[in-house]
């Protein structure tokens, strides 16, 4: 739907849906084939399990898989707290869990991409994020891959309805950091006048979550915004993961930072954020490392890197917890991990 209501901007000739679950995908299929019939006919709609038909004459691929389904995520969130810690499936213990199931799927994808549509780009929305970026960065460097999240963006919807903004649009906001670990530092109108004042007042004094501006809304509409940058080769300002290279210039070059680009036809280019301050850039340093190393573990079937990220963790109380907690995630992801020796 949210592809069909953009069709002005972004015409569309033919959608493909693609799963390795045949029995969950054909529920979602028929249900899309009877809408899109009804509603948008001139649309070419197929749905398939096999990767050569799904892949073959397309430009975008926009992914979002959840290995294990949810059955996974509920081992991901509950089996840290019996260790006393958060799961959180990005930041925390269940997100690295879910990144050693989340690598080799995505480079699958991405492998089955380029052999059979080389010229398209991979539009991933799959967490964790960050673990993602860094293994793709890693392992498919030359990819035409973007990683993205839609939580900046969330939030700056849900700060623009607070200001009395008719779109997040109309803000310009400085910002950096991490997948769901960053900061922002300023907040404009198009006037230049400056906005954090109100909203730090605004969330200071609030006691209610009426009329807060949070509300049930899609992530879809940020994907197809920075398909059209590709397509149209905009130069739009979004927030995407991207390798460093030198944007904040005081955090290192290989690391997968979450930071404004400007979106073209060729992609991201990174907007200079300067230097960061000691605080923000200790705790992005920490949690680089833990990503690093989940990574790590992943391809080198390392017991003890996945146990040195876990340990270096901020969720994560000591070394000895870092231990139980990783024997008892090996054996819930039996299947789903390399086998860590």
């Amino acid at each position: 739907m949210m592809l069909m209501e953009r069709k002005d901007r972004f015409p569309i000739r033919q959608i493909k849906l693609y799963d390795n679950n045949a029995g969950r995908q054909e529920v979602v299929a028929k249900a899309l084939d009877i809408l899109l019939k009804e509603r948008y006919p001139h649309v070419n709609f197929i749905w398939t399990t096999d990767p050569e038909e799904a892949f073959t004459d397309i430009d975008f691929c926009m992914a979002h898989i959840r290995v294990g389904l949810y059955e996974m995520r509920e081992k991901d969130e509950k089996i840290p707290l019996k260790y006393g810690c958060v799961g959180q499936e990005t930041c925390g213990p269940g997100g690295l869990a879910y990144g050693m199931r989340s690598i080799g799927p995505i480079i699958e994808l991405i492998d089955y991409m380029e052999k059979y549509s080389p010229n398209a780009w991979m539009l991933n929305y799959s967490n964790p994020a960050a673990i993602v970026a860094e293994a793709t960065s890693r392992l498919r460097p030359n990819s035409k891959i973007l990683n993205i999240c839609d939580m900046p963006i969330g939030i700056e919807r849900a700060f623009a309805s607070i200001l009395g903004l008719n779109d997040y649009k109309d803000m310009d906001v400085r910002y950096y950091g991490l997948n769901h670990f960053g900061w922002w530092t300023s907040i404009h109108d198009k006037e230049g006048n400056d906005l954090m004042p109100k909203l730090k007042a605004h969330v200071k004094e609030k006691g209610t979550a009426a009329d807060c501006g949070f509300a049930v809304d899609t992530h879809a509409t940020f994907i197809v915004d920075l398909a059209c940058a590709i397509k149209d080769n905009t130069k739009e300002r979004m927030l995407l993961i991207v390798p460093n290279q030198g944007a904040i210039a005081n955090f290192e070059e290989d690391a997968m930072v979450e930071i404004p680009c400007l979106v073209g036809s060729n992609g991201p280019e990174p907007l200079s954020i300067g230097e960061i301050p000691r605080f923000q850039k200790g705790l992005m340093e920490q949690q680089v490392a833990v990503e690093k190393l989940c990574v790590d573990a992943w391809i080198e079937n390392s017991y003890n890197k996945m146990w040195q990220a876990l340990t270096m963790s901020k969720t994560v109380p000591s070394a000895q917890v870092a231990k139980e907690l990783l024997d008892d995630l090996i054996e819930a992801n039996k299947g789903y991990w390399p086998e860590l020796k």
